[in-house]
Parts: structure tokens; C-alpha cells; sequence
């Protein structure tokens, strides 16, 4: 089948066109969830970790020997910093926020989509 040449142009240049909107409309897509999910971590880091441990002066972690947020409250229960209780209520609050746990980074402990972030 032969197309005449602007027919042809016409063609490939509306189908660029509608890979490039597609490709921008994914990719707006992704950079607004990523935002979201941001906003969603530091809310939890603000509202239910730094709180925490500001609370129990539990510093930023680094002395730290525990690889999770859990076993960290496990030393912290066992050395008596805080109780079973108040480690249970804080792990039930990140349960509730759905952003997973903290991580240990260079900077203490901070949520992980927060952590990626950086």
C-alpha cells in the first residue's frame, strides 16, 4: 500500500506524539505518587517516630546493635528505657500508618520511603 508522504509524516508524527503524551502522563503518574508517598512517611516520622523517641531521650539510635525498628525496642524494653507497653503502642501506630518501619541510617532512625528519598 503506498501512502503519499505527508499522509505518511502526518502518521508517525501523531503516533510520537501520542508515545511522548503517554510516556509524560506515566511519568507525572510516578513523580505525584512518589510525592505522596514523601508526605504519607514524613508524617508518620513526625507525628509517631521523632516524637517517640524524643520522649524516651532514645538519642538517634547509633549506638544501636538491632538491624529493625522492632528489635530496637526489644533492647530498649530489656535495658528498661521504655516499657513493653509503650513499645507495643508505638510499633500498633506505624502498623496503623501503613508506611511500614523505620530504618537505621547515618542519621538515626527514619522512615524507609524517606530513607530511599535521600
Amino acid at each position: 500500500m503506498n501512502f503519499p508522504v505527508p499522509l505518511t509524516i502526518v502518521l508517525t508524527a501523531a503516533a510520537a506524539t501520542l508515545i511522548a503524551s503517554s510516556w509524560l502522563h506515566s511519568s507525572t503518574a510516578r513523580s505525584e505518587q512518589r510525592i505522596h508517598d514523601l508526605q504519607a512517611a514524613l508524617d508518620v516520622q513526625t507525628d509517631v517516630v521523632a516524637p517517640f523517641l524524643r520522649t524516651f531521650h532514645l538519642g538517634s539510635g547509633m549506638s544501636v546493635h538491632a538491624a529493625t525498628f522492632p528489635a530496637f525496642l526489644d533492647e530498649q524494653v530489656q535495658s528498661g528505657k521504655i516499657s513493653a507497653t509503650d513499645a507495643k503502642a508505638v510499633l500498633a501506630a506505624l502498623s496503623a500508618a501503613g508506611q511500614g518501619e523505620p530504618v537505621l541510617t547515618s542519621r538515626g532512625w527514619i522512615m524507609s520511603a524517606i530513607a530511599k528519598g535521600n
